[in-house]
């Protein structure tokens, strides 16, 4: 079965399973592993995320179809690396001056691509973090304060270092609102 067709059909599946919407990303990232026979992605740390060699040009496409997307768009915002690892290329002049809004913009953008793509339920702060570093958008007196004012699109647990969070309907159609503005009006 190739992947067009793995893909509408795990579709079919998570909407005729009549499931909450905030449970059908996680829902369909699932079924479409079991489906296609890939292994599950490994975790890391890093900003991007780790997957075997097989499912690494796949993740574009799963993130696309959770947020009912092009490949295109997501593509303009997101990419594969060689390691197989799912990174944000989105250019540091699209996202927002203000160093707080720029680090909401990446919190939803990194959570959300990990999450929606099925690499993982919650994401840690401190990869997180490491983008907004990355990015220059790294306020250190504020960061922990910005994230934490960000009960509207995520759920949290754990403190400290082990603070995690995990996207909820809103962000992920924050998510979903974020790559068509970055990726320039695609869909």
């Amino acid at each position: 079965m190739d992947l067009k067709a793995i893909l509408i059909q795990a579709s079919h599946v998570v909407e005729s399973a009549n499931l909450p919407q905030d449970l059908r990303p996680v829902a369909f990232a699932k079924v479409l592993q079991l489906m296609s026979g890939l292994e599950e992605p490994r975790k890391s740390g890093r900003v991007g995320h780790h997957v075997s060699d097989a499912d690494a040009a796949s993740l574009i496409e799963r993130l696309a179809a959770t947020l009912e997307l092009t490949p295109h768009a997501v593509g303009e915002v997101f990419a594969t690396t060689e390691d197989g690892a799912l990174q944000l290329i989105v250019g540091h002049r699209k996202l927002q001056a203000a160093v707080a809004a720029a680090a909401r913009q990446l919190a939803i953008l990194v959570a959300g691509s990990r999450q929606l793509s099925g690499a993982e339920e919650w994401t840690n702060i401190a990869v997180i973090r490491e983008a907004c570093h990355q990015y220059g958008k790294f306020d250190q007196a504020n960061f922990a304060g910005t994230i934490k004012k960000m009960d509207d699109v995520f759920g949290f647990r754990g403190t400290g270092q082990s603070r995690e969070v995990r996207l909820n309907r809103a962000g992920a159609e924050e998510l979903k609102t974020l790559v068509v503005t970055l990726s320039g009006g695609s869909v």
